[in-house]
């Protein structure tokens, strides 16, 4: 049995390009999708602004709803996190049964206050959260077959 994959054009860093590979018959290769080398954030993710405090109203998002930007080929919020705001990335996936289902993700959290964190939703469940600095961080998720709304964020809790 030979399958079809898509894997990310390495001769380019524009996004959504990519080339199909034909495996060898009798093996398997997981469908598999890449984010990295960024030169801008893609149009496949939806930037968002949720107020995250009682205290704070939509209206503190004017202006932080796109905050994600590129710095050295990596996506980044900036400096700080606005109070009461988790600034996100979002996307919609489907996973099929026989994929591999994990949302791999590598980042770097630096000079965190307390109340901050970085965060992975999914479907709008918390499922992964630290407030710990370091690079070269790696969260893992596991996630069930089907279609997913996807997120990404660092979120202030501090009042402001």
């Amino acid at each position: 049995m030979s399958a079809d994959i898509l894997t990310k054009n390495k001769t380019s860093k524009t996004f959504p390009e990519v080339i199909c590979n034909r495996c060898y018959p009798g093996s398997y290769a997981p469908t598999v999708l890449e984010f990295s080398d960024f030169e801008k954030v893609s149009s496949v993710f939806t930037q968002v602004c949720t107020p995250v405090t009682d205290h704070t109203s939509k209206e503190k998002c004017f202006g932080y709803d796109r905050r994600w930007r590129v710095e050295l080929e990596q996506l980044s919020h900036g400096e700080g996190i606005p109070p009461g705001l988790r600034l996100g990335l979002r996307l919609r996936a489907e996973f099929l049964d026989h994929q591999s289902r994990f949302l791999n993700i590598t980042f770097t959290n630096k000079n965190f206050k307390k109340d901050e964190s970085f965060k992975i939703f999914v479907d709008g469940e918390t499922k992964f959260q630290t407030s710990a600095d370091g690079t070269n961080l790696l969260a893992s998720v596991e996630l069930t077959p089907g279609s997913h709304l996807l997120e990404i964020a660092v979120e202030s809790r501090r009042s402001g």
